[in-house]
């Protein structure tokens, strides 16, 4: 498989596993009076470890172009594991 094809499908899954992840939270938020359950808590947590697993190795093995492609978009589902944590801890 040639280096492009192989950024573009880990771009791809990456981008994929976070409009799911988008998804789940937007069609909770429309939710108002609920408090989100546990399920909703490891679906979206489990979305995000996914959508960072292809970048991670795209970013292991890649050249620098790579890297930073991989670092930004690793921001999305990051971003969000780290709003469940604050949101667990407080």
């Amino acid at each position: 498989m040639s280096r492009a094809t192989q950024i573009t499908l880990g771009v791809g899954l990456s981008l994929i596993f976070d409009g799911l992840l988008w998804w789940v939270v937007y069609r909770e938020a429309r939710i108002k009076d609920s408090t989100p359950s546990v399920y909703w808590w490891l679906l979206t947590i489990s979305l995000a470890v996914f959508a960072v697993l292809p970048l991670f190795e795209m970013a292991r093995r890649g050249r620098l172009l790579e890297r930073v492609l991989a670092g930004f978009l690793t921001c999305i589902p990051v971003g969000w594991v780290g709003l469940c944590a604050y949101a667990a801890y407080h």
